[in-house]
């Protein structure tokens, strides 16, 4: 039996190999930050989760999948061209490396969006988009290389993921990767990391 990914009716499962396996997320690593109660970004709104899991390419962001659980991926890779961001050749190894875990439904990543580099009450209007997209998510996975810690805008869009949303940490090994590696004057293979959005080098 194929791997049929995961389903979502109340938590999410994960079906490896034809068994069904509650998914263990991991929110007690990933808490909210007190700030978020200041803003109104964990609040619905139906018509909007439904524009923001339509597939395909919107202004800001990239959604692949026509249905299942909406699942939304902060992660920290860039690619081999160094400062220039490209959303498709970044995500397409993340996508295929989170497939092969099982992990299937609506994947929404973010482009580079200049316009949200203000602040509001000294937050990143990044980080409170974000956290809108994560309020509308069934499930947010934060993916980083194995046995390292997350960027700075990662550890900002955790603060601001509301607890109420299923979060999973997904660690990825360094082979697994090809379109993001380089190697350095020394012949050293390398990932680099950015902060998403903002497309600062970290």
């Amino acid at each position: 039996m194929p791997d049929l990914g995961l389903a979502y009716s109340g938590i999410l499962s994960v079906f490896r190999a034809g068994e069904q396996r509650e998914l263990e997320c991991d929110n007690n690593k990933l808490p909210q930050c007190e700030d978020l109660a200041k803003f109104n970004s964990h609040v619905i709104s139906p018509s909007l989760s439904r524009k923001l899991y339509r597939p395909g390419l919107n202004h800001g962001f990239l959604v692949y999948g026509l249905g299942g659980p909406k699942i939304l991926i902060s992660h920290p890779f860039q690619g081999i061209r160094g400062d220039k961001y490209d959303l498709y050749n970044n995500s397409s190894e993340v996508i295929s490396t989170l497939h092969n875990q099982g992990y299937y439904g609506r994947l929404l990543l973010f482009d580079y969006v200049p316009g949200l580099n203000f602040e509001i009450q000294g937050v990143p209007a990044w980080v409170l988009w974000f956290s809108i997209i994560a309020a509308h998510s069934d499930l947010v996975l934060f993916i980083k290389e194995y046995d390292q810690g997350f960027s700075q805008a990662q550890k900002q869009e955790i603060e601001f993921t509301p607890d109420r949303v299923q979060k999973k940490i997904v660690e990825i090994p360094h082979q697994d990767f090809i379109w993001t590696k380089e190697s350095d004057q020394w012949g050293e293979t390398r990932t680099t990391l950015v902060p998403l959005v903002r497309g600062e080098s970290a």
